[in-house]
């Protein structure tokens, strides 16, 4: 993944993560994203619909958006790895970067959603690189 792209993610940054139901249709839901290295992760639980549609099916789409400047924004096709281990502390972390607290509801169940890029496009600097 391109460092500018890295670096959005670094940041205060929401996705739309597309997945595939279990029928075919587009299931879309905003997560907060981060990055490790070099891949986008975010952190669901594993009951709601993300969770088993990433089970079934590891393609997804995440497009994210610059707060900074609206008018760019990143789009990640790939593949994702789904990873149990480490996700409470996970969901803390990101937490913290994004309401500067500790998680509060319940930390059972949740999952790291690592997405492998295979393609990168949008328009930023990351287009650039």
């Amino acid at each position: 993944m391109p460092d500018a792209a890295r670096e959005l993610l670094r940041r205060k940054a929401w996705g739309h993560v597309i997945t595939r139901n279990a029928s075919g249709s587009p299931q879309v839901t905003m997560v907060c994203v981060d990055e490790a290295n070099g891949d986008l992760v975010f952190n669901p639980t594993v009951d709601r619909k993300k969770g088993p549609n990433l089970a079934a099916d590891a393609r997804v789409v995440v497009s994210v958006q610059d707060v900074e400047n609206p008018q760019r924004y990143l789009v990640v096709r790939g593949q994702t790895e789904l990873a149990t281990d480490g996700a409470a502390e996970h969901i803390n972390k990101l937490a913290h970067k994004f309401m500067g607290t500790d998680y509060t509801t319940s930390l059972e169940g949740r999952v790291i959603v690592r997405v492998k890029a295979t393609r990168i496009s949008g328009a930023g600097p990351w287009m650039q690189s």
